[in-house]
């Protein structure tokens, strides 16, 4: 009888040491899903931040583009009435060259 209680307190004892390793086997997985999840609700939140400062910085690149060409098209509009109101006055005058060009028999 006396082995039979020993062997009953070893395996008693080893079932309450199962017991503690199972529990804070759970524990930690516990730990581990909750760290999990936080750090998928951070994800989530910065990806849907990437894709809101995406999207404004599309609309900005887009304004800009709009914007630099309109001030080329009144670069070019500007050059091309300036063009146009030199050989105008040049006309004018009874000379037919445009601003910039020379005579070659007055070189």
């Amino acid at each position: 009888m006396q082995i039979n209680k020993e062997q009953g307190d070893k395996v008693g004892a080893r079932v309450k040491a199962l017991k503690r390793q199972l529990d804070e086997a759970e524990e930690e997985c516990t730990r581990i899903n909750a760290t999990k999840r936080k750090i998928q609700r951070d994800l989530d939140e910065l990806t849907e931040t990437n894709d809101s400062l995406q999207r404004e910085n599309d609309i900005l690149r887009n304004k800009m583009r709009t914007t630099n060409d309109k001030i080329r098209t009144r670069i070019i509009r500007t050059s091309y009435v300036t063009k146009s109101s030199n050989v105008l006055q040049d006309s004018d005058d009874g000379n037919e060259e445009t601003i910039g060009e020379t005579d070659e028999s007055q070189a």
